[in-house]
């Protein structure tokens, strides 16, 4: 019923607001949610402990409530997405590094980008195509689990909004010939490095030291950069100046040549790493971080 609630008056409600509004309502949503949580709430304080960040009670209150309204953002601003032209792009965000992909492409070069389950993550493909990058996104859409509501409202909406983002969703392996034309013609290829959200494992993953712990992580986006000798560029969400969101993209990570799947990997985990110890609240897969270990996808 709930479900029904967000994807159908809400959803008008997001609709029918300017771009900021229309965050300020989702960030609101997250904070009934966080109000009327309570075991969710002590979870998400161990989980921080876990970490080892030597938060305060009041730093990790903060971060478990931006938790919440994280969530809440990155599920449902897709309702915001249509709206941003490039025109109105910054009323929700700016870029830092497109200079790097532009002489990319003035060069030939193909880039991956790659970047982790941060914040709002399909905001930099929406920016991207509408500033005119060729850009296709490695993803795996799937109602799996799902309620009857879930299958037939939430799900099959959410499939008719992303196809308004400008840029291809590729399932896993489903266009592997696509996808490398698609990187010698310069064009962007979006993935994600720090693990599957939908509940299964693609490619190959290799262990890395992460937060004191050794977990698993997927080499699939520097694998594609080797194979397809595009460029690696890791993308990072933070707050924004003028805008709620800034996506900064970095110095290529493979810029010396270095074609080490694990090494080039390794090299963005150290990028992430700093971006979920500045901003913990912002990373989807932080109720996973357990204390046995982190809990991968099976």
């Amino acid at each position: 019923m709930l479900r029904l609630v967000v994807w159908y008056p809400l959803r008008w409600s997001v609709l029918a607001l300017p771009p900021r509004a229309g965050l300020w309502l989702l960030r609101r949503l997250g904070d009934v949610h966080w109000l009327a949580s309570r075991g969710k709430k002590r979870h998400l304080g161990r989980c921080l402990d876990n970490l080892g960040l030597g938060l305060s009670e009041t730093d990790k209150r903060r971060e478990v409530r931006t938790f919440f309204q994280t969530h809440y953002v990155n599920q449902l601003s897709i309702f915001i997405f249509p709206k941003l032209t490039a025109e109105r792009l910054p009323e929700f965000l700016e870029f830092e590094g497109l200079e790097r992909l532009v002489a990319a492409r003035e060069a030939g070069r193909g880039g991956v980008v790659v970047l982790g389950h941060f914040g709002p993550t399909q905001a930099p493909l929406t920016g991207l195509g509408r500033l005119g990058f060729a850009v296709k996104q490695i993803g795996f859409p799937t109602d799996e689990g799902l309620s009857w509501i879930g299958r037939r409202v939430a799900f099959r909406l959410r499939l008719v909004y992303e196809s308004k983002i400008p840029a291809e969703i590729v399932r896993p392996g489903a266009d592997l010939r696509g996808v490398m034309r698609h990187l010698a013609a310069s064009g962007l290829v979006m993935a994600t490095g720090d693990g599957e959200g939908a509940g299964r494992r693609f490619g190959k993953y290799d262990s890395f030291a992460f937060f004191g712990r050794q977990v698993d992580f997927p080499l699939g986006p520097a694998r594609l950069a080797q194979k397809s000798g595009a460029l690696l560029f890791p993308l990072r969400l933070e707050p924004g100046k003028a805008a709620p969101f800034r996506a900064v993209i970095g110095p290529a990570l493979n810029a010396d040549g270095e074609g080490d799947p694990h090494i080039l990997t390794g090299r963005f985990l150290e990028e992430f790493t700093a971006s979920v110890a500045a901003r913990p609240g912002w990373w989807h897969f932080l109720e996973r971080f357990l204390q046995g270990g982190f809990l991968s996808v099976p």
